[in-house]
């Protein structure tokens, strides 16, 4: 956002926007996930790994589990 500001000719892509964009995403996130949970099973993956078959081997370990388990 900051590097599209320096051509965008936006007024809101600033420091101050990008802050509030990150905590507006952060909550309404966060209460999506939690209402979801609590009707069905949300499965966390971290996928800020940087080998992408680290994050399909957390995907593949995990849905088994939950495969399993019913």
């Amino acid at each position: 956002i900051k590097y599209r500001s320096q051509n965008s000719g936006r007024l809101d892509d600033n420091d101050e926007s990008l802050k509030k964009r990150f905590t507006v995403f952060d909550e309404e996130t966060t209460f999506s996930l939690k209402k979801l949970s609590e009707r069905t099973t949300v499965l966390i993956i971290n996928s800020d790994k940087n080998d992408k078959i680290e994050v399909f081997n957390e995907i593949k370990e995990k849905l088994g589990k939950l495969l399993d388990s019913k």
